[in-house]
């Protein structure tokens, strides 16, 4: 998964917060669905945030089965990494 920063706070993540990206939204919105630690606990949870508010995206090993278990059933594309874009 490509892993990514939280570079301003949102309701849901902090600001600096490690978020896996599953998905996006194309167009002119441009938000991608993000998996992540809920602000200040400790669970994880399905999000969405916008592309500009991530920072130092790089391809992320994911080994925490809590996280699998959050990917289950969703569809991830091939084209949801290779359109990507760095902000």
């Amino acid at each position: 998964m490509i892993a990514a920063n939280v570079s301003k706070a949102t309701n849901s993540f902090g600001k600096g917060q490690l978020v896996y990206i599953y998905g996006g939204y194309w167009g002119m919105a441009e938000r991608l669905k993000v998996i992540g630690r809920y602000r200040g606990k400790h669970r994880f949870i399905k999000g969405v945030c916008s592309i500009v508010n991530l920072v130092n995206h790089r391809p992320k090993i994911v080994c925490n089965p809590e996280i699998i278990r959050k990917c289950q059933g969703e569809k991830i594309t091939r084209s949801s990494i290779l359109n990507f874009r760095y902000s």
